[in-house]
């Protein structure tokens, strides 16, 4: 979220033109960056789904498939198993 914030005002900073630059550019990251915290938990609750957090870490269990699919590509690199 703060790099979300940081990326606003990145381009904020790129994107107006004038004397007005640096005080529309340090508001809406401002701006932006409260309603990244106020919205922190609801942003939260939606990426979590539910599922604990040892099944978040292992990226819902996509990182044991990658593990698997590495023991594939060492037997037969062309095909991969596939």
């Amino acid at each position: 979220m703060v790099g979300a914030a940081a990326g606003l005002a990145v381009l904020g900073w790129t994107f107006w033109r004038g004397r007005r630059k640096m005080e529309i550019t340090l508001v809406a990251g401002l701006v932006t960056g409260l309603v990244a915290l106020v919205a922190a938990p609801a942003i939260l609750a939606f990426f979590q789904r539910g599922e604990s957090v040892a099944r978040l870490e292992t990226l819902n269990s996509r990182t044991d498939l990658w593990a698997q699919r590495g023991s594939f590509l060492c037997k037969s690199p062309s095909l991969a198993g596939g």
